[in-house]
């Protein structure tokens, strides 16, 4: 009488199919959640931009710099209704042009008056630290260029 069932070498290819196939897909997965992560705050930044283009109508002909912390009051001036950044300036400079720099948890976001897009490095990256000391406070007040 013969038992059917699987061999111990049938069993180890299987969990080796198994672990190649893991090795493949976590990276890929943990990408996209970071692209993902990333997107939605550039997504966050854009729409800080315009109710910032919103509230600039109520002080047009003024430039005007705005502490979008959550401690720093400004914030609540705008009708933003994303998460709140952690810190942040934005300046309105006397002809309605924008700039702004923020940041949350893992990422930094800025534009520049003259930039077309609104830029996202990682919160620990050298070009954060431009706009950020190693202490992670803010050292720039607005972004002229």
């Amino acid at each position: 009488m013969k038992k059917k069932g699987f061999t111990l070498i049938e069993l180890l290819t299987v969990i080796i199919i198994i672990a190649i196939v893991a090795l493949i897909t976590i990276p890929v997965v943990s990408h996209l959640i970071d692209d993902s992560k990333k997107n939605t705050f550039s997504n966050s930044v854009t729409g800080m931009i315009k109710s910032i283009e919103m509230y600039s109508t109520k002080v047009a002909g003024t430039s005007v710099i705005l502490d979008l912390s959550p401690t720093g009051g400004d914030i609540e001036r705008l009708d933003f209704n994303g998460k709140d950044p952690e810190l942040g300036t934005a300046y309105i400079s006397e002809d309605g042009k924008i700039s702004i720099f923020m940041c949350n948890d893992e990422f930094c976001g800025y534009k520049r008056r003259t930039d077309k897009e609104v830029i996202i490095v990682d919160r620990d990256s050298s070009t954060s630290e431009d706009f950020l000391g190693k202490d992670n406070t803010e050292k720039i007040i607005f972004l002229e260029s």
